[in-house]
Order: C-alpha cells, then structure tokens, then sequence
C-alpha cells in the first residue's frame, strides 16, 4: 500500500520520541494510602488510558514508512496487516485522535506524522478526527502537514474542501502539501471541484499539473 502520494522530493521524517509522561503523581505517603482507597477505580482507569497510548504509538510505530533502513529490514511489511491490528485495537480511533490533538504544532514529535496517517486511512470518518487533522494543518511541520491533508481526502467529508482548495492554490504553500490537498480533493469525489482542478491544469509547476490530472481521475473526469 502506497504511503500517501508521492513527493518530488524526499522530506526527511523525524525520529519518533518517547512518550512522555506529563502529569506525574506528587503525594505524600498518607495521601497515597488515602486516594488507592477511595478513588481505586479511577486509578486504573488512568493506568489503562496510558497502557492504551503505549500500545497505539507502539503500533503506528511499526510501519517502515519512508525510512530506508527500516524498509530494508521489513522488506515484506503489510500494510494491509498492520491497519487490521490497528483497527483491532480497543478505542484506537479515539486514541488516535486525542494524542494527535496534543501534538505541539510548532514542535511536532516525530509519531505526528504517523497518528494523521492512520487516521487517514483506518477506515473511520468521525468529526472529531476531520478536525483534529484541520487542526494538523496549522503546523510548521511540511511532512505533518501532507500527512494531514492526505488523510482527509481519505475521510471524505466535504466540508474541508475549502481548506483543501484554499492549500492547493496558494502559492505561499509548500509544493509537496498543495500536491497532496488536490489529490485529497479528487479522492472527496465532489462535481464542485472539477472546475478548480481543471484550472490546476494551467499551472506552471508539471508536478501539480500531474496531481491535477490524477485528482480528476479520481473525481471520474479522467482525461481532462
């Protein structure tokens, strides 16, 4: 399974980093005794919240994606595997989403870029996930960014196609996230958009000319 859609140039991916902790536990050793026996339950509820952070930033850790020395050593990977694991996993959706809404858009860790990714494509459309990866949009980040916009063509809801349109145009906007919002906007599949796409085709750049075709075929008006 492709990762996203090509770049005309390679854009170096993060090293993913530690999960922090970051409300840590500040008691004395009576109060301890006191809270294990009054709020025992919420205790481990919030034990299992964070196990469940571990096991999906474990999990969307797995995927090769572009890094070359990890390619080499799963040359075999399954994509299709891996999002079944993923989608197996208990509130993985909503786990996805809430670490992707704390993600530091200024300072992105390098698991950003992977949490967009697989909402984009596990398979849910809920509002909460388009916006977080609205939201994701906002980063200085280029390869969170594409990952952002990639991942809601893939959610389909019509309602980004103003964000997307208002990326794919701009000319301020970094090539590789203009690429990857007219796919998304194709992949929507809305008749509204063939118009701006076929202006696309005017472009001076031949690989946004490339993506314009592509989304077209993907919005059925393939052959411009």
């Amino acid at each position: 399974m492709a990762h996203s859609m090509p770049v005309p140039r390679r854009l170096r991916l993060d090293r993913p980093q530690r999960l922090r902790e970051s409300m840590p536990w500040i008691v004395g050793a009576f109060s301890s005794l006191l809270l294990l026996c009054l709020y025992q339950g919420p205790m481990f509820i919030v034990s299992g919240e964070t196990k469940m952070n571990n096991d999906v930033i474990a999990w969307v850790r797995e995927a090769p994606f572009a890094d070359p020395a990890a390619i080499r050593k799963t040359p075999k990977f399954s994509y299709d595997a891996w999002f079944a694991r993923g989608r197996a996993m208990p509130q993985a959706v909503e786990t996805l989403i809430e670490m992707l809404e704390r993600e530091d858009l200024q300072h992105p860790s390098g698991d950003g870029m992977r949490l967009a990714y697989a909402l984009g494509w596990i398979g849910d459309r809920r509002k909460e996930g388009v916006q977080a990866l609205l939201r994701t949009l906002g980063s200085r980040d280029i390869t969170l960014r594409v990952e952002a916009a990639s991942a809601l063509g893939r959610q389909g809801d019509s309602a980004v196609l103003p964000t997307l349109m208002k990326l794919m145009e701009d000319e301020k906007v970094d090539i590789n996230v203009r690429a990857n919002a007219c796919i998304a906007i194709g992949r929507i599949g809305d008749p509204s958009s063939a118009a701006p796409l076929k202006r696309m085709l005017q472009n001076d750049n031949p690989f946004l000319v490339t993506c314009a075709k592509e989304a077209l075929r993907l919005l059925g008006q393939g052959n411009p």
